[in-house]
């Protein structure tokens, strides 16, 4: 029992503690990320101001729409709109934080094979965007 509490039960702490360690420090996706496992389609940068891309997903509806609701709070922004109690087919959400130009526009389509979505990020910019 001695061996036991003086060396194995400290091993075990201590592998716990950097296994729980590890865990929490997986890196998120950066703001504007797609949706985990979504197929991307297209990607354009928008007038040097942040990007739109066409992506598909065969999760749920709701599924897709709590990500980006949580990556728009996370980020720190207003939501503006969420058509939640509108069509349970489309799904469109929007995200500003109007004196820091960072925005998150998202739409979301249920089709006969999953879910078509199209998203517009602008990343906090302190520099004037592209007019072009």
């Amino acid at each position: 029992m001695r061996f036991f509490s003086r060396i194995i039960a400290p091993v075990c702490l201590g592998a716990s503690s950097l296994i729980t360690s590890q865990a929490e420090a997986a890196p998120r996706p950066a703001f504007g990320a797609p949706f985990p496992g979504s197929q991307v389609s297209s990607r354009e940068p928008v007038n040097g101001c942040g990007e739109r891309y066409k992506f598909s997903s065969n999760a749920a509806l709701t599924s897709l729409a709590k990500f980006y609701l949580d990556e728009g709070s996370k980020a720190g922004l207003t939501l503006l709109k969420d058509t939640d109690a509108g069509d349970p087919t489309y799904r469109m959400i929007a995200f500003a934080r109007p004196h820091g130009h960072q925005l998150l526009f998202v739409t979301l389509t249920t089709t006969s094979n999953g879910i078509s979505g199209t998203a517009y990020y602008a990343p906090a910019s302190h520099q004037q965007c592209s007019r072009e």
